[in-house]
């Protein structure tokens, strides 16, 4: 058996870096532990910061906390409450508040954002549109608001998409508890 001359390896034409792990090149890593973990915790309490001021980095007003959505059970109670919207100032607190619920998916934020505000038996007496006798949710201040809520928290999200869920929402009602159940159709 002969012997294999050497390989030759790429090695020597980059340079070795010879200092230890712990000496800092000129971009400043790697860092010190103490500078590393000083770094770390500056950062973390950004992380917090920017998470109270809430959603895209807007202050949530500290006013939002006093405004409390009334649970709607009957209609003439839903009315006064839908026409007290009509104010510049409760629209945007309200608006805040339907932003701020939330939900796993588009449809359970609308979901969530509609039973604050209403009662299963009130939302067994709606529809969107407002036929075959019930009252149309679609017309009210109270679902521009949500939608507009729902909208800000879920950038993708279209108008026809928020009004299927409500839609949706309203259709099964009556069959939930406290929706009193499905009139017999003769």
């Amino acid at each position: 058996m002969t012997a294999l001359p050497p390989l030759e390896s790429d090695d020597s034409e980059r340079p070795v870096d010879r200092r230890s792990p712990s000496t800092p090149t000129a971009s400043g890593y790697p860092m010190p532990t103490e500078r590393f973990q000083r770094r770390v915790i500056q950062l973390l309490v950004e992380i917090r910061d920017n998470l109270k001021k809430g959603d895209h980095g807007r202050r949530v007003e500290e006013e939002q906390g006093e405004f409390e959505v009334p649970e709607c059970d009957q209609i003439p109670e839903f009315e006064e409450f839908d026409n007290s919207l009509d104010d510049r100032e409760l629209q945007k607190k309200m608006k805040t508040k339907m932003r701020l619920i939330g939900g796993t998916s588009l449809g359970d934020h609308v979901k969530n954002a509609m039973k604050r505000c209403m009662t299963n038996g009130l939302m067994a007496k709606m529809n969107l549109k407002g036929k075959k006798g019930k009252y149309a949710f679609g017309n009210t201040n109270i679902c521009r608001i949500i939608k507009d809520g729902v909208i800000q928290s879920h950038p993708n999200a279209t108008e026809a998409n928020i009004f299927d869920e409500m839609s949706r929402f309203l259709k099964y009602e009556p069959g939930r508890i406290g929706g009193g159940g499905r009139g017999k159709e003769s």
